[in-house]
């Protein structure tokens, strides 16, 4: 018997991700919605990614996070959307177009941050060495979406 998805938000993904092709430039389904994700504060939040479901590369910004050190990444545009997963171990404190500094935002390890709003520069900086956006093992994931 098939699962339905109206009902169960979690079959709703797995069916939309299963039916369409998630690449690093486009999302076709532009009304994905998730009941539950877990947010800066560990609260549930409603998700709507329903702009026009491209993500934008990074225009510089190093492989990796080193100790204690602000590292600005830019998109080669600006963004509307930031989706960051943290897949560490360790904290990792961020800023929007602005350095990080004492007091600044933190993803937990194994959180999921989905912001909505217009940057150009994401700032972070972790407190050990962690990689970003690398294809293998833990790290930080960072995406812009326009």
């Amino acid at each position: 018997m098939p699962i339905d998805s109206t009902k169960n938000p979690a079959a709703q993904i797995e069916h939309r991700n299963s039916e369409s092709n998630l690449s690093n430039e486009v999302i076709r389904d532009k009304a994905l919605t998730v009941d539950a994700v877990l947010g800066v504060l560990g609260r549930p939040k409603q998700m709507d990614i329903s702009s026009e479901g491209i993500f934008v590369p990074l225009q510089n910004g190093p492989a990796a996070l080193y100790p204690g050190i602000d590292v600005a990444y830019d998109f080669v545009m600006p963004v509307r959307h930031i989706l960051m997963q943290n897949n560490t171990n360790y904290s990792v404190y961020f800023e929007f177009d602005m350095p990080v500094k004492p007091g600044s935002l933190q993803l937990a390890p194994g959180a999921i941050l989905r912001a909505d709003m217009h940057i150009h520069t994401m700032h972070l900086m972790c407190l050990t060495a962690i990689n970003v956006n690398y294809t293998e093992g833990a790290c930080l994931v960072l995406r812009g979406e326009r």
